[in-house]
């Protein structure tokens, strides 16, 4: 099982939620990290003779030896005659190496009109440390003697720490803590692995912001009812002047649109984004603050970091809520269904059946 201590360094960010079903241990099986272009590389000159790009053809790596697609263009003017361009590719990340098929990394175009040309290289990984980037680096030399050096960089993304146990955090009544996103700042968000105990002898869920205990539910060990506590909070507007800015962050789009929402399940929201009534859950010495389950943005983002080919959108608002959608279909709905049980440790949809979910249902009704 892989295993991942909090260091002293990390930007870390608690990410709490009220897990309805009982905790079981998985066995974690490694995923291949995968890599992703940040940008496209694009080398341009003004001259009046010819116009010059390089790019790279790719979207994502999932294993080495990768290789990608190299297309050079030339778009030269009319006074472009004979003087060739001479383009070298390399990488400046001793962790990688780059080599074309046919084993030359130095391409020339030659003149003419729209001369362009696409060959293949082969990125290789050298050493152990994946967590940095693969610098490919084009330098071209022109026909006037000079030449430009530009670094194409591609990232990895870290979906192999994508249900990773933590072992070092501990608060309250929860020790296993897993790894759920990690956003582009780097930030780390963690998710309990297991519900917020609450019995005849101990209640660990918070009290609402003005001191009120949760209603019970039928299944005392777990079952919170919000009924008790929505009229202590206004709704949005309570979310933005009281809770954490980073909190709220994670929930940007609806509060963007619908800034003084007053709808009951904003209300309950609140409560789940009160990060003073949450602060029992933060560790000071690595957390910056605790909300009481992972958003539908936050969800969405760690989804589509560990599914890139089909994830789930949702950037449709309403001012009942969030409507959402597979990235391969076109329309908006209050609800997708088909996400897999037990991956990543069971971070989206638990394994075991019970009171674990099947559908992510994000309407306000």
């Amino acid at each position: 099982m892989k295993k991942i201590e909090i260091k002293f360094t990390t930007v870390l960010i608690i990410i709490l939620a009220i897990i309805l079903t009982t905790a079981t241990i998985y066995i974690f099986n490694t995923a291949q990290a995968r890599y992703k272009l940040n940008k496209q590389i694009q080398i341009g000159y003004t001259t009046p003779d010819y116009y010059f790009d390089v790019s790279a053809d790719i979207t994502e790596i999932s294993s080495f030896p990768a290789t990608i697609n190299i297309t050079a263009k030339n778009h030269n003017g009319i006074n472009y005659t004979t003087d060739n361009i001479v383009y070298t590719i390399g990488v400046d990340n001793p962790n990688y190496t780059v080599t074309a098929k046919d084993g030359k990394n130095t391409r020339t175009l030659t003149g003419g009109s729209k001369q362009q040309e696409t060959y293949a290289v082969t990125i290789n990984k050298n050493g152990t440390d994946s967590s940095e980037s693969i610098n490919l680096t084009f330098t071209v030399t022109k026909p006037y003697s000079d030449s430009e050096n530009i670094a194409l960089t591609i990232s990895m993304i870290d979906i192999d720490i994508y249900g990773a146990k933590v072992t070092n955090y501990k608060v309250e009544t929860l020790s296993d803590w897993r790894i759920f996103h990690k956003d582009e700042a780097g930030r780390i968000y963690l998710i309990s692995n297991y519900y917020v105990m609450r019995n005849s002898r101990s209640d660990y869920l918070p009290t609402s912001t003005k001191g009120t205990v949760l209603n019970k539910g039928t299944k005392l060990s777990y079952i919170g009812n919000f009924a008790n506590i929505i009229s202590e909070y206004t709704g949005s507007d309570w979310i933005i002047e009281n809770t954490n800015p980073d909190a709220q962050k994670l929930l940007s789009k609806f509060l963007a649109e619908y800034p003084t929402s007053t709808n009951k399940n904003m209300k309950a929201i609140a409560y789940m984004m009160d990060t003073d009534s949450w602060s029992k859950f933060v560790d000071n010495t690595y957390a910056e603050y605790a909300i009481g389950g992972p958003t539908l943005e936050l969800f969405c983002a760690s989804y589509r970091a560990t599914h890139p080919d089909k994830y789930i959108e949702c950037d449709s608002v309403t001012k009942n809520g969030y409507q959402v959608k597979w990235s391969n279909t076109s329309s908006y709905s209050n609800s997708v269904r088909g996400l897999t049980r037990g991956e990543y440790n069971g971070i989206y949809i638990r394994q075991e059946n019970g009171d674990a979910i099947r559908q992510l249902d994000c309407s306000s009704r």
